[in-house]
Formats: structure tokens, sequence, C-alpha cells
């Protein structure tokens, strides 16, 4: 079950913030469909970045690295700590990176 909480949080939490926002601003918008295909492709590239330096900052701790073990045999705890790190990392920075693109695209 932590297992589909991460896959979850790791890729759907892009796509609904993206969509949300989109929703919410779509008739302040003077190009709505580039915001949502820009707005994607950020948080996307956003969580990325996010995703990359937790996996340095937790290498760098010492935690012992990565897992290359078979699914059943993975902690669940960390992975579902580090998607949910990501995830709330993601959507606080995501919301202020799409805050920004809203006014650059808004109507005049």
């Amino acid at each position: 079950m932590p297992f589909i909480l991460y896959l979850l949080l790791s890729y759907v939490v892009p796509v609904v913030l993206v969509l949300a926002c989109a929703g919410v601003w779509w008739r302040a918008l003077s190009a709505p469909w580039l915001f949502l295909g820009v707005g994607f492709l950020a948080i996307v590239g956003l969580q990325r970045v996010v995703s990359g330096f937790w996996s340095l900052v937790r290498l760098g701790l010492g935690s012992g690295g990565f897992y290359l073990e078979q699914r059943s045999n993975l902690p669940e705890g960390p992975l579902l700590l580090e998607a949910s790190v990501v995830a709330a990392v993601t959507t606080l920075v995501g919301f202020a990176l799409l805050w920004t693109l809203k006014h650059a695209l808004a109507k005049l």
C-alpha cells in the first residue's frame, strides 16, 4: 500500500497541481493552453530537481544509499517519507512558480 502512495504522490501531485491552478485561473489567462503546457513541464522539471536533491541529501547523510532489492523487500517507510517531502516541496515551490507564470500570461 505505501508503494502505491509513493507512486501517487510522485506522479499525480504535479498533474493535479497544474490542472487545479489552470482550472481556477482559466479565464484570467491570455493563453490558458500555453499555461497548461508550460506549467506542467515546469512542475515536472521542478519535481525531478527536488527528487534529485533529496537523493543527494539522503546519500550525504549516510543512510546507506539506494536499495537494489525486489519491491517486496523494500523498506516502505523511507519511500513514503521521500515521496511526502518531494510532494510537499514540489507543491509549495510549484504553486509559487505557477503564480508567477499566471501573472506573466495574464490578460491585459
